[in-house]
């Protein structure tokens, strides 16, 4: 494993490097988590495959300098990764946010792109985060401002977690996720920024369609984030839409099962 670091306009991206395999994947990780996350699946791929894991802004190593983190930005990072690691092309992975991101710069890289592989990927199911999701950047700025500046999170979030008043998903971001100042910050800063990344699901559908890409779609049985009923709605839209089931929850990454599934998609 290698930790690396690209420049892109005045931030410091960082990323890891899993094996020296002639076989390129790009993988985006999940909110809350880092490029290290990927370890298993590089190490057990690092023969076939070499593995470039990225660490989001607010994540990992990565040192972030703006407020702000769009489509533009995630495009220009990838496109300089692949200009820094000469990558003619590759496949991606998504996990979690890192799908929703992998499905929104998916149009941007189709001449490149082998493979897509989304994994519990976000937004392909959000509306229970409808309304949050359609509240006006400006407004969930002041949100953010009045939250983060007042003692409302600390004194009252912790309570409503420990009562368990909430499905267990959500205690769990709760207790975990917003426990600290520095967590707070990262959470409202991608509830600000997650608005650049949404797709309307016709627009993903008809990327998907028209594209011959090969797409994999991995969802957990046992998931309580994004639920695996969604696979079936999805295959029925992108019929050519490879959907692949473990019974696992959310955190899925390390399981052995996706990882054997994953080195028979990549590496065949």
């Amino acid at each position: 494993m290698q930790q690396l670091y690209l420049t892109y306009q005045q931030h410091s991206v960082s990323y890891l490097r899993f094996g020296k395999g002639s076989e390129v994947v790009i993988a985006w990780h999940g909110y809350g988590e880092a490029a290290q996350s990927f370890q298993r699946l590089g190490q057990a791929l690092e023969k076939e495959v070499s593995l470039y894991a990225i660490d989001f802004p607010m994540h990992g190593n990565t040192q972030w300098q703006s407020n702000t983190f769009d489509l533009d930005d995630a495009i220009g990072i990838l496109q300089q990764l692949l200009s820094k690691e000469a990558i003619a092309t590759f496949s991606l992975i998504g996990y979690s946010f890192g799908g929703r991101v992998a499905q929104a710069i998916f149009s941007h890289f189709t001449s490149q792109l082998n493979q897509l592989i989304l994994i519990a990927p976000d937004g392909l199911d959000h509306h229970h985060l409808a309304f949050w999701l359609s509240l006006p950047v400006n407004m969930r700025r002041l949100v953010t401002k009045k939250l983060i500046q007042s003692n409302f999170l600390e004194q009252q979030l912790q309570s409503i977690a420990t009562k368990k008043m909430l499905p267990p998903a959500v205690n769990y971001f709760i207790k975990h996720e917003l426990s600290t100042k520095a967590h707070q910050l990262r959470a409202f800063f991608y509830w600000t920024n997650i608005i650049h990344f949404q797709q309307p699901h016709k627009v993903i559908v008809e990327q998907f369609t028209n594209s011959e890409i090969p797409i994999h779609l991995f969802l957990g049985e046992r998931d309580q984030i994004i639920p695996s009923d969604v696979g079936k709605k999805w295959q029925e839209k992108v019929p050519t839409l490879s959907l692949h089931f473990i019974d696992v929850g959310h955190r899925m990454l390390g399981h052995q099962t996706l990882i054997d599934d994953l080195k028979q998609i990549l590496c065949n």
